[in-house]
């Protein structure tokens, strides 16, 4: 079902930080850009790292928070 107003990461993220405790911490000038309302559902445009599937609104819990800050120092 096709989105009937335009929704930008900006406003998903402003509409739900609170409720679901986000933090936005790279990819800033990507907030303006239209979600768009082509997919099946919402998991097809939001989840968690599936680097797999990049055109989707990666999120970071603190397992991969974890995991990127042990590789980042073993490095």
């Amino acid at each position: 079902m096709p989105l009937s107003t335009p929704l930008t990461i900006q406003q998903l993220y402003d509409d739900n930080r609170d409720a679901l405790q986000l933090g936005w911490f790279a990819g800033f000038p990507g907030g303006e850009r239209l979600i768009s309302g082509d997919a099946t559902s919402a998991a097809d445009q939001v989840g968690h790292l599936n680097l797999i599937h990049p055109g989707r609104i990666q999120v970071f819990g603190h397992q991969e928070t974890e995991y990127y800050q042990r590789i980042s120092s073993a490095s």
